[in-house]
C-alpha cells in the first residue's frame, strides 16, 4: 500500500450470515533510509444471526529493519462488541445486509432484526434499495 494513500477498504462474507468489512491505511511518520510508518486497521463484523457488530481496531507503529539498527515498534488493539438493537445507524446495518446478501449470504430477513425490548423504542429495519 503507497504511504499516505486514502484506505483500503475490503469486503468479506465469513459465512452465511456474517459479513466484514476491513479498512486500512497507512502513513509515514518520519522519512529517513528506514521510515517511521504507522498502520491503522479497523474491522467492522456484523453477524446478523446474533445480531451483534464486532469492532476491532489495530495500531502498528514500527521501522523496517529497525532492529537492526535500534529502531522502534509498537502495536495497540482494541475490540467492541454491541447487539444491533444498540447502534444509532439502523441504515449501517441494513447497507451491510445488503452487501451480505450480494457476496452470496444468506442473513435472516432484516424484519426479524432487533426483536426484544429494546427494539419497541425503535422502528424496523428495511431492506437497502
Amino acid at each position: 500500500m503507497p504511504a499516505n494513500d486514502a484506505p483500503r477498504e475490503e469486503y468479506v462474507k465469513d459465512n452465511d450470515y456474517t459479513v466484514s468489512v476491513s479498512q486500512t491505511r497507512e502513513k509515514v511518520l518520519a522519512e529517513s533510509y528506514f521510515p517511521l510508518k504507522a498502520v491503522s486497521a479497523i474491522t467492522r463484523t456484523f453477524n446478523f444471526l446474533a445480531q451483534q457488530v464486532t469492532t476491532t481496531t489495530r495500531d502498528f507503529i514500527y521501522q523496517s529493519a529497525a532492529h537492526n539498527y535500534g529502531g522502534s515498534s509498537g502495536v495497540s488493539v482494541t475490540t467492541n462488541i454491541q447487539n444491533f438493537a444498540d447502534i444509532q445507524s439502523p441504515e449501517e446495518i441494513a447497507l451491510m445486509h445488503a452487501r451480505l446478501t450480494d457476496l452470496g449470504g444468506k442473513p435472516p430477513a432484516l424484519d426479524n432484526m432487533l426483536t426484544g425490548p429494546s427494539a419497541l423504542a425503535k422502528p424496523k429495519l428495511k431492506a437497502a434499495p
